[in-house]
C-alpha cells in the first residue's frame, strides 16, 4: 500500500472501527439480512474489479489460458449475481445453478488462480527467486541460508537470490511444488483454497447460516489483493491459511493444535509474533500447555537451521531485513508515520524511533486492550495491534495490511463463537 493521505484516514477509521468493536461492553448485534446484503454487495464489487483489471498475455496472441481465465472471470460475475435471486421456479437448470453456485464459484476462482500463474508475467523481484530456488537447494544438501550474503566464502556463487528472507516453514512447504511444478505459486493456489474451507467452516460452527458461510469464503477468493499476492508470490495468503487452520482448531476447542499452526505461520514472518501475541488475550489460551506446545513446535522448525548455521539463519531473517539500508529502499513508499512526518514536515524519524514506538505500542495496548470476549473480540485485538505496528514501524507494505484485513473475515466467520 503506497502512502496517501487517503490511506491514513482510511487507516485511522478502521482502527477507530476495530476499538468500538473490542470495548464495547455489549456485543454488537448486526442484523442478519444487513450481514448479507453488505456481504452481498461486497462480493459483486470484487468481481467486477477483478474483471475490468486489464491483463497482458505473456503468451503474445491470445493463448487459450487467456481465454479460459476472462471468460472464468466472467461467468465468476453471473454466478454471483444469483446471490441476489431467488430459487422456486420450475426451470430445473436456473434451479441447479441456483443451488450450486457456491460450488461453481469456488471452482471458478481455482481455474482463475491457475490460469493468472499461465498468463500473467514472471514477476521480476526478489521474492520469487526466494521462493523458487532456495528450498531446492536442501535436495542437494545445501543450507538455503547460506549465500554470498551471509557467507563470505561463496561470494562468487550465484543462487538465483540474495539472501533466504523468510523462516523455515517456507523451505517446508514449497520444496515439493519447486521440485514437482517448477513454480512456488502453486502452493499459495492450494492456501487460498483452505482459508476459503477454514472460513466456511468457522462460520458453519458459530451459527452463521449457510448463505454468510458461502459468502465469506467467496469474498476472500475473489478479492483483487488475493490475486494480486499470488501474482507476486507474497507469502501472507499461506501465513492466512495456517491462521485459518488454527482459528479453526481453535474454534473446535482443540488449543494444542491452534499453538502448532501459529508456530507455523511464525515459521514464515517471526515478526508477526508482535500481534499474534494478542490472541493471549483470550483467556483460554493462557494455559502453560497451550503456550509450551507453541514454542516447541517453532524451536522444532528453525532447530535443523540452527544446527546447521545460527549465524546465517539469524542474519538471513532478522538482521538483513533490519538493516536501515533495506528500510531505506522502501521507507518513504509505504503507509507508515514515518512517510507522513516526511511528507508533511520532511523529518524522517531515526531509527530509535520504531523501536520505541513498537514497545510503546505493545505495552499500551496490553494494559488498556480487555480480556477478549471471544474468539471474535480476540481477532479485533490481534488486528488493531498488527495495524498499528505496521503504521508506527519502518515499512508499512500493503501485504502487511492486507494481512490484518484478512483476519477480520475470520472475525466475521466466528462472530457467535465463545471460546472463554
Amino acid at each position: 500500500m503506497w502512502f496517501s493521505i487517503s490511506g491514513v484516514y482510511l487507516l485511522i477509521a478502521s482502527v477507530s472501527i476495530l476499538s468500538i468493536a473490542i470495548f464495547l461492553k455489549n456485543p454488537l448485534k448486526i442484523s442478519n439480512d444487513r450481514k448479507e446484503d453488505l456481504l452481498k454487495l461486497t462480493l459483486i464489487l470484487f468481481v467486477l474489479i477483478n474483471f475490468s483489471i486489464n491483463v497482458v498475455d505473456i503468451n503474445g496472441e491470445l493463448s487459450f489460458a487467456m481465454v479460459v481465465n476472462r471468460l472464468s472471470l466472467f461467468l465468476s460475475i453471473l454466478g454471483s449475481l444469483l446471490f441476489f435471486l431467488y430459487s422456486g421456479g420450475q426451470n430445473k437448470i436456473f434451479n441447479f445453478l441456483f443451488n450450486k453456485k457456491f460450488l461453481i464459484l469456488i471452482i471458478l476462482a481455482f481455474v482463475i488462480e491457475l490460469t493468472s500463474i499461465r498468463i500473467l508475467k514472471t514477476p521480476d523481484i526478489d521474492v520469487l527467486g526466494v521462493l523458487k530456488n532456495g528450498p531446492l537447494r536442501v535436495l542437494a544438501l545445501q543450507n538455503p541460508y547460506e549465500t554470498s550474503a551471509t557467507n563470505n566464502k561463496l561470494s562468487d556463487v550465484n543462487f538465483g537470490y540474495y539472501h533466504y528472507a523468510y523462516g523455515p516453514t517456507t523451505i517446508y512447504l514449497f520444496l515439493p511444488f519447486d521440485f514437482i511444478f517448477k513454480d512456488p505459486r502453486y502452493l499459495l493456489i492450494i492456501a487460498s483454497m483452505v482459508t476459503a474451507y477454514t472460513l466456511y467452516m468457522i462460520a458453519k460452527l458459530s451459527g452463521q447460516g449457510e448463505l454468510v458461510s458461502q459468502l465469506l469464503p467467496l469474498i476472500y477468493l475473489f478479492n483483487p489483493r488475493t490475486f494480486y499476492f499470488l501474482s507476486y508470490v507474497l507469502t501472507d495468503g499461506l501465513i492466512i491459511s495456517l491462521m485459518g487452520l488454527a482459528l479453526l482448531f481453535l474454534a473446535k476447542n482443540r488449543f494444542k493444535l491452534f499453538s502448532v499452526a501459529v508456530a507455523f505461520a511464525l515459521g514464515i514472518k517471526i515478526f508477526y509474533a508482535i500481534p499474534f501475541f494478542f490472541f493471549l488475550k483470550l483467556k483460554a489460551l493462557r494455559k502453560p500447555g497451550v503456550i509450551l506446545w507453541g514454542f516447541l513446535t517453532l524451536f522444532l522448525i528453525h532447530m535443523p537451521f540452527v544446527l546447521l548455521n545460527f549465524r546465517a539463519l539469524y542474519k538471513s531473517i532478522v538482521s538483513i531485513n533490519t538493516n536501515p539500508e533495506v528500510f531505506s529502499l522502501l521507507r518513504r513508499a509505504g503507509l507508515t508515520f514515518a512517510t507522513l512526518m516526511d511528507r508533511q514536515f520532511h523529518y524522517y524519524p531515526p531509527e530509535k524511533f520504531f523501536v520505541i514506538s513498537i514497545l510503546l505500542i505493545i505495552l499500551i495496548a496490553w494494559i488498556f486492550i480487555p480480556k477478549a470476549k471471544n474468539l471474535a473480540n480476540a481477532i479485533c485485538g490481534v488486528s488493531v495491534v498488527f495495524v498499528l505496528s505496521v503504521f508506527f514501524g519502518p515499512i508499512g507494505n500493503g501485504n502487511y495490511y492486507s494481512t490484518a484485513s484478512g483476519l477480520l473475515l475470520f472475525a466475521l466467520a466466528s462472530f457467535n463463537l465463545n471460546n472463554d
